[in-house]
């Protein structure tokens, strides 16, 4: 379903007929918020190119698992740092 969202064409206005929101009838009270974060290796060096760059914007948080500096992007060993934040 991320993947389906992410890649969904219309203008992602709730009120827009063909927005995911309305055709799949998601419908969720916030009573807190959830946050959805990813966790990679990044075997073969694509975090920094444009489309994998594009994709991370979907989550709240990001941690690479091999020591990088890329933009907007962690390193793994401070997952409980920012989870702290959270909670």
């Amino acid at each position: 379903m991320l993947l389906y969202l992410a890649t969904a064409n219309q203008k992602h206005l709730e009120k827009h007929p063909e927005c995911p929101i309305n055709k799949l009838d998601i419908q969720y009270k916030k009573d807190r918020k959830i946050y959805v974060a990813m966790i990679t290796a990044d075997f073969y060096n694509e975090a920094n190119r444009p489309q994998q760059k594009g994709m991370f914007q979907f989550f709240d948080g990001v941690f690479l698992s091999k020591k990088a500096k890329i933009k907007d992007l962690k390193n793994l060993s401070e997952i409980i740092e920012w989870l702290n934040e959270i909670y």
